[in-house]
């Protein structure tokens, strides 16, 4: 039975009685502690060279909550968002534990445990609506929880818990839970505009929940008609009236994110990807979240987008079943209203997302985290239908939903194990997603080999990545940077050379060569690239190893002048302490060679070579008998 609830507040939602709920208490603790229990493996996992480092590790301005912090979390534009509120979140993390990533997991951790708590509220007073029965039915509770594992627990959520760039989702889905949870119980004056406010500041695409409320006006509160051009009639126009309010925050958060994504330099012109592209991306990565919602299987971070793919090559099939879904939301509008609601959900929640300003993946599992919650009232309200079956229904229904959710935990679990470190989360999108390129996949997984010192297997990643696309000038130049610590100088030579070809302004590819040519003992070339770079922001790194080129060619003063500019626009520099020690202590004079050593251990305690110098010098003046002085 349905009933229409007046002014959208249905009696039926809320309890009549004062007794303690102890099934709710339960479901709390066991949503949390599901929640808790599948996403475990994100608390041993590190930063990743997945936006982490841009944004985190080489990031000093949202480490604090100061009002220099605050300042800059409330004006910045940072990685093409604007999202304040999740900056504070970050910030609260930098102040308790500093670049411990450990921390950071179990702060996305905990919110998204708050998500699935407040799911769960919010399933009950959208159950009762539909059914007209009490929001503290066994049976709306039941289905409740339900839905709300479904949601919590699902594959599709351990990109947005295990990766803390993506920390914007479960901020923003907290809020968003409130909005819902406002709007259901009838406070839609106040709190509903001021948590959806707050959910747009911690996600700039939360603006499209605006209009999505007017689905649940249709379906299930019955306060709009089913047919759009009735809802100017006058019995209409105050629920109109009153989404004034939410409109225009949804009109400024739209405003932000086109600021925030014109900012940015990694979105794709339509110069570079055309009509064709863009229509194909829109149709796959609409039929992409349900297909994984229903089937999870080869998720990834990235989905890179295929050489010549469009609309008529590699989203066909997504075309088509994106119109068998809109075939089955307009048969079923009469009977069972709940799935073209669904899906109307679904769609305008997704839509900010669908190839309007493309990056390098046809898809993202982390939109699927609020837009795909309609998905999980259907399992919820399927769990509803049954429950008002014959036994014999019931506890089949309830059976199939244990085994699918236990199913979702364990896939999700192992998903979340993904995302413990840079070579491991590359190495399954190079596993799961077959029949592509994954070029930049190659190339990440490069970088986390380099940086754990695995150089033989970086330089094979980049070369992979070269077969498949010979022009990418980064490949070139981190094969040569991997080169070069195997000591296969004329290699990395080779290398930086064809990454300056495809981009002469590469500063990283000119150091990498000046530095091939150094250890090549070119000296007189190494000297030249170093100088080349003596004026941009490798600035320092140039004057530091141009020194051991002058060095090496004997002009000792040079080098030494060098070296003398290096520390004093860097006095945290260890290096050139410990070289400038090592000139000075080969002229003999060893008091100050000794304070250079002393200083550059006393900012690096493990400096070998100071340690060395230091012991060397000391000898020297003992024998001397003090005669160089102290």
């Amino acid at each position: 039975m349905e009933t229409k609830c007046q002014n959208g507040a249905c009696p039926a939602t809320s309890s009549a009685t004062g007794k303690i709920d102890y099934f709710s208490w339960v479901a709390v603790f066991v949503l949390a502690g599901i929640c808790a229990a599948v996403f475990l493996p994100a608390l041993s996992a590190s930063f990743v060279n997945w936006d982490d480092h841009f944004n985190f590790l080489n990031n000093p301005y949202y480490r604090g909550l100061g009002a220099k912090q605050l300042g800059w979390m409330f004006s910045t534009f940072h990685s093409g968002h604007y999202i304040p509120l999740t900056w504070l979140t970050l910030g609260f993390d930098a102040v308790l534990w500093g670049l411990f990533p450990a921390g950071y997991h179990f702060t996305s951790l905990v919110l998204h445990c708050i998500c699935g708590v407040l799911c769960y509220f919010m399933f009950r007073l959208l159950f009762a609506a539909v059914s007209g029965q009490r929001s503290d039915d066994a049976a709306v509770k039941t289905s409740a929880l339900a839905g709300a594992l479904f949601f919590a627990i699902h594959p599709l959520r351990a990109e947005s818990v295990a990766w803390i760039t993506a920390r914007r989702d479960l901020v923003s889905g907290i809020f968003a839970f409130a909005t819902l949870l406002a709007y259901l119980s009838g406070r839609r004056k106040c709190l509903a505009p001021a948590c959806f406010a707050c959910a747009v500041l911690a996600r700039e695409s939360m603006a499209a929940l605006a209009p999505a409320l007017l689905v649940l006006d249709v379906y299930p509160l019955r306060r709009l008609s089913a047919e759009p051009k009735r809802w100017l009639d006058p019995e209409n126009r105050p629920v109109l009236r009153e989404k004034t309010i939410f409109f225009l925050i949804a009109f400024l958060g739209a405003a932000l994110a086109v600021i925030a994504t014109r900012s940015a330099t990694f979105f794709q012109s339509l110069q570079e990807l055309g009509l064709s592209h863009r229509a194909g991306a829109f149709f796959y990565g609409l039929a992409f979240y349900p297909w994984k919602t229903l089937f999870p299987s080869g998720l990834a971070a990235l989905y890179e987008i295929p050489a010549g793919f469009g609309l008529f090559r590699g989203a066909t099939a997504a075309f088509f079943f994106v119109a068998a879904l809109a075939w089955l939301g307009v048969a079923l509008r009469r009977k069972l209203p709940a799935v073209p609601a669904a899906l109307a959900w679904y769609g305008l929640l997704i839509f900010p997302t669908l190839g309007i300003a493309q990056t390098i993946s046809l898809a993202y599992d982390r939109f699927s985290y609020f837009s795909c919650l309609s998905f999980a009232a259907l399992f919820g309200g399927a769990v509803l239908w049954a429950w008002n079956r014959q036994v014999r229904e019931r506890v089949a229904v309830l059976a199939v939903a244990c085994v699918w959710l236990a199913a979702l935990g364990f896939r999700a679990n192992a998903q979340t194990a993904t995302w413990k470190d840079s070579v491991t989360l590359w190495s399954h999108v190079i596993g799961a997603v077959k029949g592509r390129s994954n070029e930049t996949a190659y190339l990440n997984r490069c970088q986390g080999y380099y940086e754990a010192g695995m150089f033989k297997e970086a330089e094979a990643d980049c070369s992979s990545a070269l077969s498949v696309n010979p022009k990418l000038a980064e490949g070139y130049l981190n094969r040569g940077l991997a080169r070069l610590d195997l000591r296969n100088v004329s290699g990395a030579l080779s290398d930086f050379d064809s990454a300056l070809v495809l981009d002469p302004s590469s500063e990283k590819a000119g150091f990498g060569r000046a530095c091939a040519n150094l250890l090549a003992k070119n000296y007189e070339a190494a000297v030249r690239g170093f100088t080349l770079l003596s004026s941009g922001p490798l600035r320092g790194q140039a004057l530091l190893n141009r020194a051991s080129a002058y060095y090496a060619l004997k002009k000792v003063d040079l080098a030494m002048s060098d070296l003398d500019t290096v520390i004093a626009e860097n006095p945290g520099n260890p290096l050139a302490y410990a070289n400038r020690g090592r000139l000075r202590e080969e002229k003999k004079l060893y008091a100050e060679a000794l304070s250079d050593y002393e200083t550059a251990l006393g900012l690096f305690p493990l400096h070998a070579s100071a340690s060395a110098g230091k012991a060397r010098v000391e000898s020297a003046l003992k024998n001397a008998g003090g005669k160089y002085g102290r």
